[in-house]
């Protein structure tokens, strides 16, 4: 009777669902690209590697030993999947898995390459149903990942870079800003970037350039005291520029 239950609710659950973990697991392992389980306490995702060490594991162990790492997969907590793909990844590839830097959080960007490959992306409009494949190997995170998704159902559209930089500050990974890297709502263009600093170069005293963190950027005169802006991009400061280059100008002719 037991087994006729477990069979019934495993059905249900495929016709409810469509694919059960397993399914999903073998999928990412193949061909099926990247893939989102959904456990008691949340959703994952599942890359590629990840998948197949882990079926690698499964079709190694001894048919009771994948009966239940199939239940645990199809119905465990997230935190059993995380000490499987960490098992996992060091059986198969040898390498010693520090995803798990903390419960639910898999990978930081630690590495020059992803430092510089995070600014890249958080440098123009993220969307959300974009945000949690593009991030996965940056920022791994079940919290952010909930979030990210339960957002895309809803507005996928939307640009969820403030959402990301929220769950940065929880994480502790620091938004590093330089002038020749500043971030922004939309698209640097590395042109008129180049304007704006040949100008300020060519003012007797010229003001300074700032980002807040919502992205914008404002123009800051006699130390603070006046301040120009916001503004979208540098198209627009390099037009600000021009405006109070002339108003000196005129200024000084008729002095």
């Amino acid at each position: 009777m037991t087994n006729y239950r477990k069979t019934m609710a495993q059905a249900l659950k495929e016709v409810y669902l469509g694919e059960d973990n397993m399914d999903l697991m073998k999928k990412a392992a193949g061909k099926g690209g990247m893939q989102t389980i959904k456990m008691k306490d949340g959703k994952l995702k599942m890359d590629r590697i990840t998948a197949s060490a882990i079926m690698q594991i499964y079709d190694k162990v001894k048919p009771d030993t994948q009966k239940k790492m199939a239940q645990m997969i199809n119905d465990g907590k997230k935190s059993g999947i995380m000490k499987l793909q960490s098992f996992a990844m060091r059986q198969v590839t040898g390498f010693k898995s520090e995803e798990v830097v903390k419960e639910g959080t898999w990978a930081l960007p630690d590495t020059p390459k992803q430092k510089a490959a995070l600014k890249k992306l958080l440098s123009k409009p993220l969307k959300a149903k974009d945000a949690s494949d593009k991030l996965y190997d940056l920022i791994g995170d079940d919290q952010m990942a909930d979030d990210l998704d339960d957002y895309a159902e809803r507005e996928p559209n939307d640009d969820v870079r403030p959402m990301v930089k929220s769950h940065m500050k929880r994480l502790g990974i620091k938004e590093e800003v330089d002038l020749d890297e500043l971030g922004n709502k939309y698209v640097m263009d590395k042109g008129d970037l180049a304007a704006v600093q040949k100008k300020l170069n060519t003012m007797k005293s010229p003001p300074k350039l700032i980002k807040d963190k919502a992205g914008y950027f404002h123009l800051k005169y006699d130390g603070g005291k006046k301040q120009v802006g916001p503004f979208n991009t540098m198209k627009d400061v390099l037009g600000s520029l021009n405006e109070e280059v002339e108003l000196d100008e005129g200024y000084a002719k008729t002095s």
